[in-house]
This record gives C-alpha cells, sequence and structure tokens, in this order.
C-alpha cells in the first residue's frame, strides 16, 4: 500500500512538472528525489522479500512467492507513472507505425507510450537512449517488437521491463549499464544476443527464458556481480566468452540438450567451483573454463580437476 502511495506521488508530481503547473519547480524536484529514494529502499526490499516467509513451504513455493509479490509491486509502480510525452521524443513514423528515435527528456523514470498520434510504436533505434545518464528506470510497452544496436547504453539504468511482444533484441542493447540490477527478458526471444549484457556490473541473476536456444558471443561478459544463471531445457549452444569474467558465479547448471560450448565460454569464472557436463555436448573448445583454477568438471560420471581438464577438451574437441 505503502509503494502505491509513493507511487502516485511521484505520478502526480511528474505529471504537474511536465504540464508547467508548479508553483516552486524547484521544491518538487526534491520531493521527487526523495520519494525516488523510497522506491529503491522498496524496490531492495522487495528483492529480500523472497528470503521471508513460511517456514513450510519448499524452495520453490517460496521463490515463487518471491517473485509473484516483486511483479505486483512493479506493476503498482508502474501503474502510478503517465507515459512519457511525445515532446520528449525524437521519432518517425512509416506505413502507420512509429519508430523512437531519441530520447529528449531528463527523467530518471520512463514509461515509452505505446502510442503516439494513434500511430502504434513498435521500434526503438540504435542508440535511442544512449548515453541519458539520469535513466534509472525504464518500461517498454507492449507494442515495440524490435529494440535496436546499443539502444539503452545507460551507467544510472537499474531495471527494464521487455515485453514479450519483443522478438528482435540487437547487439549491445544494455552493455554497459553498470547500475543494471534487474531485467525481465521476453518469453518471445530464442537467442540472447552478442554482448547484450556486457560490463553490467551490478546484475547479480538472470533467468534466460523457455525457447531460447543460443547464448551468443560476450552475452553476460564482466558481469562481475553475477551469482545466479538460470538456463532453459531448449537450451542447445553456448557460444564464445559466454559468460568470461563472471567472478561471482560459484554454480551453473548446464542443461541437458546442449551440445556445443565455445572459446572462453567461462574464462576467468574464478569463483566456478562445480560444473556437470551434460553427455548431450558434442563440442567443448579448449580454453572453455580457462583461468578457472578452484574447478571440478563433472563428465561422464568422472570429475576432473582444473589440472587434468584436458583429458575432457581431448575428448570434445
Amino acid at each position: 500500500m505503502k509503494r502505491r502511495i509513493i507511487s502516485a506521488f511521484l505520478a502526480v508530481i511528474q505529471v504537474c512538472l511536465i504540464a508547467g503547473c508548479t508553483g516552486n519547480e524547484q521544491e518538487l524536484e526534491d520531493r521527487i528525489s526523495q520519494l525516488e529514494s523510497e522506491l529503491d529502499e522498496y524496490r531492495s526490499n522487495a528483492a529480500d522479500s523472497s528470503d521471508d516467509g513460511n517456514a513450510t513451504y519448499d524452495a520453490s513455493e517460496e521463490k515463487n512467492a518471491g517473485s509473484s509479490e516483486k511483479d505486483n509491486a512493479l506493476n503498482d509502480f508502474w501503474d502510478g507513472i503517465p507515459e512519457c510525452p511525445p515532446a520528449d521524443l525524437e521519432y518517425e513514423e512509416a506505413d502507420g507505425l512509429v519508430t523512437i528515435s531519441k530520447y529528449k527528456g531528463d527523467s530518471a523514470i520512463v514509461r515509452i507510450p505505446g502510442e503516439i498520434d494513434g500511430k502504434r510504436v513498435t521500434s526503438i533505434d540504435e542508440g535511442a537512449f544512449g548515453n541519458c545518464t539520469q535513466l534509472t528506470d525504464i518500461l517498454i510497452p507492449d507494442s515495440v517488437e524490435s529494440i535496436g544496436f546499443a539502444a539503452f547504453n545507460c551507467t544510472a539504468l537499474k531495471s527494464v521491463v521487455i515485453p514479450d511482444s519483443v522478438t528482435e533484441l540487437n547487439w549491445q542493447v544494455f552493455q554497459s549499464c553498470t547500475s543494471l540490477e534487474s531485467v525481465t527478458l521476453p518469453n518471445s526471444l530464442t537467442e540472447i544476443p552478442n554482448c547484450i549484457f556486457r560490463g553490467c556490473t551490478s546484475l547479480n541473476s538472470v533467468s534466460v527464458p523457455d525457447g531460447v536456444t543460443v547464448i551468443k558471443k560476450g552475452a553476460f561478459m564482466e558481469c562481475t556481480s553475477l551469482t545466479s544463471v538460470s538456463l532453459p531445457d531448449s537450451l542447445t549452444e553456448i557460444h564464445d566468452s559466454a559468460f568470461m569474467g563472471c567472478t561471482s558465479l560459484s554454480e551453473i547448471t548446464i542443461p541437458d540438450n546442449v551440445t556445443y560450448i565455445g572459446r572462453l565460454a567461462f574464462e576467468d569464472c574464478t569463483g566456478l567451483r562445480e560444473v556437470v557436463l551434460p553427455d548431450s555436448v558434442e563440442q567443448i573448445w579448449a580454453d572453455a573454463f580457462r583461468g578457472c583454477e578452484n574447478i571440478s568438471v563433472t563428465y561422464k560420471g568422472k570429475a576432473y580437476t582444473y589440472d587434468n581438464i584436458d583429458e575432457i577438451y581431448n575428448c570434445l574437441a
């Protein structure tokens, strides 16, 4: 309830600023900053909520309850935020559809409109929100189908929700978003693009949606805070440098349908301790676990250390 109230206050104040109906703009700007700080606190509390609850629940039950609570809190938050005014956007129209090419505003929280002048917003162009250093949260409408190269290289961005309508994500969409903590990926994806989260040093967990078959080159490279990755059973390939430099990653379960693991896929994942390679793996490059000196890799029931892991590579080269 308190989150709804904060969201409502924030929305009203932002509307006032947009409409120019304030008596003291600086005072209201200060109030926005205060409310955003409170929202950060509630975002953090929501993230921790899955650790609380009835001890009789099993782990999956508790996780699902926590996820549902976070989703509800997120929905409450965005329900109170008005859409970004078209005046803050540069956009192009073609065949009755709109592509956003540049964000010109200075808001920290942006809800992209689903329509402009009665025309559906279907694309976010290359670099459209690049270098928006003040942007912390963004909601993408379910009209959007494609997001261009490096669309959101925003160092302050903390959370983003990508709807299932998005079927095309290009390279480096969130590269170097060093504050990004939370991302909801669409179930429509079939691959995780090259370097999409490279250098997102605050990202601590990711759930790759069912239906994804390929994690491409450098997708999670240098995500140094990443401790948890959930990979779907649909996954068949993990490409070069996909998790390179994820120094906080201590364990990962490779699904049974994976057939290929590329060069340097887990290089310098220095926290990685145990990996089980499924029998489905047909090829793994000899330097896939380079620099993982404390690792134990189990393949076909036999455990290998960093000192003799070459035996696996020789079998599957």
